[in-house]
């Protein structure tokens, strides 16, 4: 089952054999595999059995030429259409340009060097290279695939390369050999011309000025619309504003708003336009009133207030508000609030320490003010005198008491009075009564006992005890205090403040003391402070944090900073590929493609971003980030005279053999008069795909209308044969041009068309003097 294009190629060979050689000279269709690239035709011979030579030559005879490329691209799309179409392993005959090198030879096709794709591996040898050497003729390898040199006169298949021949504007031309054109039939958007006997351009704009909305503009064969800047066409002919804010095709700087037909700049809050248009900084700072009671800072759109040391931001974050940072209790003893700060003082017999906060007690002990005993006190000092002392009004002093003098019967036996007591004939820690030894209780007198605090007396001796917040030192007679804190035997919340004695509670920033004293309970700071988005509260303190698309700014971090999504894309997009020459390339563009957030364009916005596609492509709407190309031959179908060809991103036109492409690349122009015979007499545009029950609806419909009328009989034989109109004696060969196209259709409607031929040899006799 034979293509269209293959039945077009067909037709065409009928053509070039009849009409350009005029020779009687007829190709089979059967004798090539065709396929066309773009605007060309090419035949692929089924057979092998050609030298170089052969090919070349038979490749004239149908009007063609050898394959020939223009560039490396084209070679390999051909390459792959021969791979789909070859029934068996085919080496095919193509030709080239060898341009000398010193040397040897370097291979170019017309337009573009040969790649490494192009030759097999190995190829070509040095015979093909070296300019001393034989000619070099080349063949198309399937497998291994590449191209390869060959002797010229081995045989193989072949490849010929043409453009099918059209007239332009027209459907269809009804003219006997040598007669003058009477009736054209031209394509939608042409008339008749009589003067000339040719198709004209209509202009479409003239005889309906409600075409377009906006300005319309005629083309050959048709008409476009367009719009005026600031609009776009929607549909064929309406125009409607474009949002160029939402598009980003604008030059705004900061705030764009969108007007009908165009758009307006303005600038954000804290920014003015300069007289260039550009946002300026407004310097909130040195404009009028000053802003802050105290230090203001500009900023970009803004500016932020601040105080001295000493002072604290109001909630308005304008005013200062002086800070009474003995509120707080900072110090240990006294606080003595100053304009910029505090002071710490100490209670009298305390000393103040490094870090001008706690208070040291004074061990007044130390400097000997005691003549015997001193025991040192919190902020002060006691003085005691040895047992058998008596301390003097100076409290520091102490006298020798003489007990045998005061009390002659304080002993038993013999009292001898010694400095600070005296000695009766008892054991030490008992003293005689009556002659008899009591115990002394050391803990009546102090002068007995060494104990900071307590004594507890013992037979004979005695034990010394502490208050509350204190420890029994090593001598087992004075009293050291207990640091709580340290020891972790304290019931404090946050901090602990040891204190002689006990301790006290205090909670660090971002609390505040509960009424027991000993708890602290957190402070919302999200109340007193201001986030660029939000503001979280956190046990002990606060974080600001931003909408999804933004950032915190490092150096404000109350601040949100938009995110440029399509910058952070394109630098972690970065990717080197080292691809082997006949490796398919498209798997490092797909590792690339995953690493993009947009197919072709990213516009960042506030807080997101938008893709856009380049001219020629459409954004897809099922995701809005990946872009399809847009089809310009399918949706306008007068952009070309005759072939529209879609490309990614475009399209171009091109024309049949006999024409050539005009300087507005769309409209087609005779390269040259065409006799009057042979005449060019179909000029539809090629149909690329089309189902068998399509051809044979077709063929259907070309029976009917040739039965409809028999004065029509003529003028339809040489519509299909397309040869000169000799008209011999036998009408037999007027319906030549029908079995010949039974032959292109093959097979598809082959019982139909041989019904209605042979009901057209019947009624020929009764049509002879009419024909």
């Amino acid at each position: 089952m034979f293509t269209m294009n293959t039945q077009l190629c067909g037709l065409c060979f009928l053509f070039w054999a009849g009409s350009l050689l005029n020779i009687n000279y007829y190709v089979s269709s059967s004798d090539y595999n065709m396929f066309n690239i773009s605007d060309r035709i090419y035949c692929h011979s089924l057979q092998t059995s050609f030298t170089f030579d052969d090919a070349v030559n038979n490749c004239l005879k149908i009007g063609a030429a050898l394959a020939f490329f223009d560039d490396n691209a084209e070679y390999l799309t051909a390459f792959q259409k021969i791979i789909v179409n070859a029934s068996q392993e085919k080496q095919t005959w193509i030709t080239f340009n060898a341009t000398a090198v010193n040397s040897n030879y370097v291979f170019y096709w017309k337009k573009q060097k040969f790649n490494n794709s192009v030759w097999a591996s190995g190829q070509p040898d040095g015979e093909c290279t070296s300019r001393s050497k034989k000619k070099c003729c080349a063949r198309m390898r399937l497998k291994p695939r590449g191209l390869a040199d060959m002797d010229c006169s081995n045989k193989f298949a072949y490849l010929c390369k043409a453009i099918p021949v059209c007239p332009a504007h027209a459907l269809g031309c009804y003219l006997s050999c040598g007669e003058t054109i009477t009736n054209l039939t031209c394509l939608p958007g042409f008339q008749f011309y009589a003067a000339n006997t040719s198709c004209v351009d209509v202009n479409e704009c003239e005889l309906n000025t409600s075409l377009c909305e906006g300005a319309c503009q005629n083309t050959v064969g048709s008409y476009s619309c367009t719009c005026n800047t600031g609009y776009k066409l929607s549909g064929s002919y309406l125009c409607v504003d474009i949002d160029e804010c939402s598009l980003g095709n604008h030059t705004c700087q900061q705030v764009c708003v969108n007007v009908i037909g165009s758009y307006n700049c303005s600038c954000s809050v804290g920014y003015m336009a300069s007289d260039s248009g550009q946002c300026l900084d407004i310097n909130e700072c040195n404009i009028g009133a000053k802003p802050c009671q105290q230090t203001c800072t500009n900023t970009n759109g803004s500016f932020l207030c601040s105080c001295e040391t000493g002072w604290t931001l109001s909630l308005n974050r304008l005013n200062c508000t002086q800070i009474d940072e003995c509120a707080s209790s900072p110090c240990q003893h006294d606080c003595v609030h100053t304009n910029t700060s505090f002071v710490c003082r100490c209670f009298p017999g305390y000393t103040l320490q490094s870090n001008g906060i706690n208070c040291t007690d004074i061990d007044e002990c130390k400097s000997s003010v005691c003549q015997h005993n001193c025991t040192n006190t919190d902020g002060s000092y006691l003085c005691t005198c040895l047992y058998g002392y008596n301390l003097q009004p100076d409290n520091t002093s102490c006298s020798d008491i003489d007990e045998c003098l005061q009390n002659s019967s304080i002993c038993s036996d013999i009292c001898r009075n010694i400095p600070g007591g005296y000695l009766c004939g008892c054991p030490h820690g008992f003293y005689a009564i009556n002659q008899n030894c009591s115990d002394v209780n050391e803990c009546e007198n102090t002068s007995k006992n060494n104990c900071s605090h307590h004594c507890n007396n013992t037979e004979g001796s005695y034990t010394c005890w502490c208050d509350d917040g204190y420890r029994l030192s090593e001598n087992l007679t004075t009293c050291l205090d207990i640091d709580e804190c340290e020891e972790y035997t304290y019931r404090c919340s946050d901090i602990c403040i040891n204190t002689i004695g006990s301790y006290r509670c205090a909670c660090g920033p971002g609390y505040i003391p509960d009424a027991d004293n000993i708890t602290c309970l957190d402070v919302d700071e999200c109340h007193n402070i201001t986030c660029g988005h939000r503001c979280v509260n956190t046990i002990g303190s606060y974080v600001c944090q931003c909408d999804e698309g933004f950032i915190l700014d490092t150096l404000n971090i109350s601040a949100c900073n938009d995110v440029d999504e399509c910058l952070e894309a394109s630098q972690s997009c970065n990717q080197t590929c080292d691809v082997a020459p006949d490796s398919n390339i498209s798997a490092c563009q797909v590792n690339v493609q995953d690493c993009k957030l947009c197919d072709h364009l990213c516009l960042n916005t506030n807080g997101s971003y938008l893709c856009t596609c380049q001219t020629g492509y459409g954004l897809n709407s099922t995701d809005n980030t990946t872009c399809y190309d847009i089809d310009e031959c399918s949706l306008n179908s007068s952009l070309c005279e005759f072939y529209c060809n879609n490309t990614p991103g475009s399209y171009f036109c091109s024309c049949p053999q006999g024409y050539h492409l005009s300087e507005n690349k769309h409209s087609c122009n005779k390269k040259g008069a065409y006799s009057q015979c042979p005449c060019r007499c179909y000029g539809r545009k090629e149909i690329t795909n089309v189902t068998t029950q399509q051809l044979k609806e077709q063929l259907e419909t070309l029976s009917k209308d040739i039965q409809v009328q028999e004065v029509n009989l003529l003028s339809t034989k040489l519509l299909l044969t397309c040869q000169p109109d000799d008209r011999p004696a036998s009408n037999v060969i007027g319906y030549v041009g029908i079995v010949m196209l039974t032959f292109v259709f093959g097979s598809v409607v082959l019982l139909d068309l041989i019904s209605f031929v042979s009901h057209m040899l019947l009624a020929r006799g009764s049509h002879t003097d009419r024909l």
